[in-house]
């Protein structure tokens, strides 16, 4: 836990000394723009701006790959020691056999729960059905009534 640690933080004074060198870069670049002489023609003028827009995007470029190489290198230590560990396993184990056995009753409750709605989709079918039987028979001429004309 020490060693995670001591990892972060140089890993963050790392980053703040990062950021510190970029604003000082940033800072001196603006300098040398202003402190540039004013007899230089304007094509010219604008031909170093692009030139230095694209050093400077193809450094920041650089930086950022760098840092997400090191932010890797780093979790990738850390995870390493961690998969060594082998301190409160038994703990662990405990915690994911609950775990399991309360996914195991939701899904058996889901069951549960899509069983009567199955259920109740299918008395709702048969109610319909039977309404509509109903309706058709009191629409029909009777039986009874044609049965005693013969």
């Amino acid at each position: 836990l020490l060693e995670v640690r001591k990892m972060e933080e140089a890993f963050l004074q790392e980053q703040q000394r990062k950021q510190a060198r970029e604003s000082l870069e940033l800072h001196g670049l603006g300098a040398q723009t202003a402190s540039s002489s004013p007899s230089s023609s304007s094509g010219n003028h604008q031909t170093e701006a692009r030139e230095k827009t694209t050093d400077e995007k193809s450094r920041e470029q650089d930086e950022k790959q760098r840092e997400d190489g090191d932010f890797d290198a780093i979790v990738s230590m850390l995870m390493s020691q961690d998969m060594k560990r082998f301190d409160d396993l038994s703990e662990n184990l405990e915690h994911l056999e609950r775990e399991a056995a309360n996914a195991e009753a939701d899904a058996m409750a889901l069951g549960v729960m899509m069983g009567e709605e199955l259920l109740r989709d299918d008395v709702e079918h048969l109610a319909e059905a039977l309404l509509a039987a109903e309706s058709l028979v009191g629409q029909s001429p009777s039986v009874e009534g044609g049965a005693g004309r013969h």
